[in-house]
């Protein structure tokens, strides 16, 4: 039993091995519960691990994302226009803020100067910053800017992190300092433009404090700028091809003008019509404001300017005509080569400088017109702009200038055979028709020829006055069908051949009649319209004929009367006969006598004799040459004159008007002289015995200036007489050299004069010599006169 006792463990053995066991299991639990924590732990910190990893997987996989959006963006807006300066403001615009805070981008012009086309900030208040900034310091003048470093290496710069420091070294003054640390510069990258191996500008991303750039933003700012350097590219290579093609027809379209131009003005007869349109197709070759045409005259050495378009000089004189010394125009003449102008304001050498500059032309261009070696103008060509015009522009103008030149030439030699023609037509028309009119007493003509054709071609209207043997005056106007030299040559004999016939003393009757038979008896036969009458100056009886002419018409006081013949023309029939008709004129009539292209110009002959008639009697009281020019105007009112005007016009003056009539100095016109002065005596109221001493001292007078006047040379006395205040005055006048008296016993004249007159006054000198007479009535005398003429 005890032995049982003493191998019993003991309470306290059996709890320590209770507490050794429960401390066993506590350790072994701990360990276990140590494990599982550890384990755990690692596990957490796997997953930790797992999911920083996918976070920063997931944050690459959305940097990508966004830097290809970006990329992709860029693309679109790049390949979007061609306009590529606004697509690269667009492009810095994109970049803010994905990728920078701000961006700015740059370009090298043809010169390599920098130019900045685009610029965003993420603050736009800080984009007039940024200009200023750029605008007070570019990088230009310092060869170490980051900018210039980029552009000239080609290779990109990333600054990860910018101090203040750096911004100290980078800046020029204190005022640069401070701009850079306003903007928050704290990180940028440059990179290049490059394509095809030439630098074409650069990209600057700036970054903020919250922006680092690394590696990975450096390749995408890379890829952005090659993407954009593409563009770029293309943009110059299309832009240079659209160049191309637009110089290619720019080119066409100059030789297509000039082509026109030359075509045009070879082929211009008459430069003045087609030089509006001729201006217009020059302005595609070089533009203008004003264009003109200058022609020299080396004779006068003045210039003229027969052509221009544009607007009228302000100032005169108004189309720069005068002498060619001291102007840019007679430069380019003597020196033969173009003369620019660059502005007529800054620089007034020449004398259309100023007036240039006073009509707002700024710059001109002269360009020679040379023909055969010699330059005969210029052409010219001004506009607004100072400094428009370039050497290009004379190289362009002078193909069209020298043909200019031909064509002036050649219309120069035209208008000078058409002068010459018209000149020769006017010496024949002149010789055809009378040299002057004669100056008889008591009447008055006067006539007027205009041809409808004013380049000279002759017609066979023509009027004629003669004094006759007799005293009679005749008169005749007719029309010879046709123009040309053989209706004036008809015109001519038919003339001279009334005259003959009409000398001999026929009737205008027999004279028509006279002529019809000649007419018909030519090898190719002719026929005419005619009117002729013989006048008696002193009665004013009229004895007149017409054969197929309008009728002529005598005006009055009373109104407008027709002188109507019912013969036919002459020239068609042998069997015709003509008659004479008698008409009286009285004192202060007016006969009217034309040919039908008068009153043929409305086409309406009834019309044309209405006007006619309303010029008539608007015309009354006028003198003699003013109411013809304005006869022929108002029947014309300006229509197409289609038929030549022969108009002739006998005035017989009132009784009261002066005498003035010019004869022949012959002796057979004494009689004459003394005739009409005894008359006019007569008419005046002076007694016969005063009127004997009159036409005896007049004839002494006379006869005197065809005796030692002309000395045999022909030549003409003038008489003249008036009253006024009772006194009768005659002048007589000669254009000769008196001769000194010959014969003894001669010179008796003056005595005979003074011895006739009241008084005697002779006038001598280098223009010939004039005898003036003077008798005044006494009251009586004067008393008895009035009661006459009453």
């Amino acid at each position: 039993m005890t032995e049982r006792k003493r191998n019993v463990p003991s309470r306290t053995t059996l709890a320590r091995r209770r507490a050794s066991k429960t401390a066993s299991r506590t350790e072994r639990k701990l360990r276990m519960v140590t494990e599982r924590a550890r384990k755990a732990e690692a596990g957490h910190r796997r997953a930790v691990a797992l999911t920083e990893m996918l976070d920063r997987a997931l944050a690459k996989e959305e940097e990508a994302v966004r830097r290809l959006a970006l990329l992709a963006e860029a693309s679109r807006i790049l390949a979007a226009s061609l306009e590529y300066e606004a697509t690269l403001a667009s492009i810095a615009r994109l970049a803010v803020p994905t990728i920078a805070d701000w961006c700015i981008v740059d370009l090298l012009d043809d010169q390599g100067a920098i130019r900045q086309v685009g610029i965003a900030h993420s603050d736009p208040s800080k984009e007039s910053l940024v200009r200023e900034l750029r605008l007070r310091y570019p990088p230009t003048p310092n060869p170490q800017h980051v900018i210039l470093r980029v552009l000239r290496s080609g290779q990109a710069e990333l600054t990860p992190e910018v101090t203040e420091a750096d911004l100290r070294d980078r800046a020029r003054d204190e005022v640069h300092f401070n701009l850079l640390r306003s903007l928050g510069i704290h990180s940028h990258i440059v990179v290049p433009l490059i394509a095809r191996g030439r630098t074409l500008g650069a990209i600057s991303f700036i970054g903020g404090p919250s922006r680092r750039y690394s590696a990975a933003d450096l390749a995408l700012a890379e890829e952005l700028a090659a993407r954009a350097a593409v563009a770029i590219d293309n943009a110059h290579l299309l832009a240079a091809e659209r160049q191309a093609r637009d110089e290619t027809e720019a080119a066409l379209r100059r030789v297509n003008a000039t082509n026109r131009l030359i075509a045009m003005a070879a082929g211009a007869l008459d430069l003045s019509h087609v030089f509006d349109e001729f201006s217009e197709v020059l302005r595609t070759l070089v533009p203008f404001v004003r264009v003109t045409v200058s022609l020299y005259n080396p004779e006068s050495e003045t210039l003229t300017m027969p052509y221009f378009k544009g607007p009228r000089l302000t100032a005169p004189p108004e189309r720069l005509e005068g002498p060619k010394a001291d102007t840019a125009r007679g430069w380019v003449i003597d020196l033969g080569q173009a003369f620019i102008r660059d502005d007529t304001v800054q620089s007034q050498q020449f004398a259309e400088d100023a007036l240039l500059a006073e009509a707002g032309i700024r710059s001109y261009v002269v360009v020679p017109m040379t023909v055969g070696g010699r330059v005969i103008g210029t052409l010219n060509f001004g506009h607004d702009v100072p400094g428009f015009y370039t050497a290009e522009h004379a190289q362009l103008s002078q193909p069209i200038a020298d043909q200019l030149g031909l064509t002036v030439s050649r219309l120069e030699l035209f208008e000078q055979t058409k002068r010459k023609a018209r000149e020769l037509s006017v010496t024949l028309q002149r010789a055809l028709l009378p040299a002057e009119l004669p100056r008889v007493p008591f009447v008055a003509i006067t006539a007027l020829y205009q041809a409808a054709d004013p380049e000279a071609r002759v017609g066979g209207d023509w009027y004629d006055a003669l004094l006759l043997p007799d005293d009679r005056l005749l008169i005749s106007i007719g029309d010879v069908a046709g123009h040309g030299i053989a209706a004036a040559a008809a015109m001519a004999q038919v003339r001279y051949l009334v005259r003959a016939l009409a000398i001999e003393g026929r009737r205008p009757a027999d004279v028509m009649a006279a002529v019809n038979h000649y007419l018909l008896q030519l090898p190719e036969p002719t026929n005419l319209s005619m009117w002729l009458a013989t006048l008696d100056p002193t009665t004013g009886e009229l004895i007149y004929g017409g054969a197929g002419h309008p009728p002529v018409l005598v005006q009055g006081t009373d109104g407008i009367r027709e002188l109507t013949s019912q013969s036919p023309p002459i020239g068609f029939s042998s069997s015709v006969t003509y008659q004479d008709d008698r008409a009286q004129l009285a004192s202060g009539e007016r006969l009217i006598a034309y040919t039908d292209g008068l009153i043929e110009v409305t086409r309406d002959p009834i019309e044309g004799e209405r006007r006619l008639r309303d010029a008539i009697a608007a015309t009354l009281g006028q003198p003699g040459d003013r109411a013809a020019r304005t006869l022929v105007t108002d029947v014309l009112r300006g229509d197409r004159q289609e038929d030549d005007i022969a108009l002739l016009m006998l005035d017989v003056l009132p009784s009261s008007a002066p005498l003035s009539f010019a004869l022949r100095a012959a002796p057979e016109n004494l009689r004459r002289v003394r005739h009409a002065v005894r008359i006019y005596a007569e008419r005046v109221g002076f007694p016969p015995r005063r009127v004997e001493e009159i036409v005896a001292a007049v004839g002494e007078a006379a006869l005197n200036i065809v005796e030692h006047a002309y000395r045999g040379e022909t030549g003409e006395v003038a008489v003249d007489a008036r009253v006024r205040d009772s006194t009768l005055t005659v002048s007589l006048r000669d254009t000769g050299e008196w001769r000194p008296v010959q014969e003894r016993g001669r010179g008796r004249g003056r005595r005979l004069m003074e011895g006739f007159a009241d008084s005697v006054e002779t006038v001598a000198g280098p223009a010939g010599t004039k005898v003036e007479l003077r008798w005044t009535l006494t009251e009586k005398e004067t008393a008895k006169a009035e009661s006459t003429r009453q």
